[in-house]
């Protein structure tokens, strides 16, 4: 190449090593000269996934009720899925909560409610925009390592979550109260500090629970591995004794 010049180099491939537990791995890039001089150097880390991170550990039949293609997306993933509530029914996930839905829930059941650009009868959701934009110099996003073991959480959230960031946030919790602190599971700070906004809360409605997130899983799947990983963590987590909601939403039917 001729100096100045611009050139595509084409699209390159790496192989990453095998690993047990999520992990960053640097990739380091060198372009050299004819003679072997460098001419550039780079470096990006990238995190790395256990292919066990893509199974499901819930072996129930879950619901999957919603617009689109959410029934077959889980179902890609593994899971054994049905398009409506039955007597054995006992986990849920849905982008677009109906009446029935809600019932169930408030009656014991347990909702992972996907709520990435549509209506929410729970709380107040805002697209990340103005105060909440995420601009980059004035605001980060963090999440609960505790609540994802498929992956490697440093916050704040930086590349390998940038398919799965959220285009919406929720607004109005109580997120000074300390009873109910550990009830957010993630979210972001913006305006140095001065407006905290939370990405995924958890919650009792009724007898029931719900996890409630705007990371944007159900456009991630089911190729995206960080939105998988993710998504099952979160499946886990509700289907768990670990899963023990303070704050209420009192919405009624």
């Amino acid at each position: 190449m001729d100096r100045g010049a611009v050139k595509d180099l084409g699209l390159l491939h790496w192989s990453v090593p095998q690993v047990e537990q999520a992990q960053p791995v640097q990739v380091q890039i060198t372009l050299e000269s004819a003679d072997g001089s460098t001419l550039a150097r780079n470096s990006l880390d990238v995190l790395v996934l256990s292919s066990r991170a893509r199974q499901p550990a819930f072996k129930e039949p879950l619901a999957a009720i919603g617009r689109g293609d959410l029934e077959q997306s889980m179902g890609l993933l593994g899971y054994r899925t049905t398009s409506q509530l039955t007597p054995n029914t006992n986990v849920a996930v849905t982008n677009y909560p109906n009446t029935d839905l809600l019932r169930w829930v408030r009656a014991g059941g347990d909702l992972l409610f996907l709520s990435c650009n549509g209506p929410s009868p729970f709380f107040w959701t805002q697209q990340r925009s103005g105060a909440y934009a995420g601009d980059w110099t004035t605001s980060f996003s963090w999440l609960r390592p505790e609540i994802h073991p498929r992956l490697t959480i440093t916050n704040p959230l930086s590349l390998p979550f940038l398919h799965v960031m959220p285009t919406h946030t929720i607004l109005g919790l109580p997120v000074s109260d300390p009873t109910v602190q550990a009830d957010f599971l993630a979210g972001m700070v913006s305006g140095w500090v001065r407006q905290p906004a939370i990405h995924t809360v958890q919650f009792r409605y009724g007898r029931g629970r719900v996890i409630m997130t705007t990371f944007a899983l159900e456009e991630a799947l089911p190729d995206d591995p960080v939105g998988v990983a993710m998504l099952h963590d979160l499946i886990d987590h509700l289907c768990s004794d670990a899963c023990q909601p303070i704050l209420t939403a009192n919405y009624e039917l």
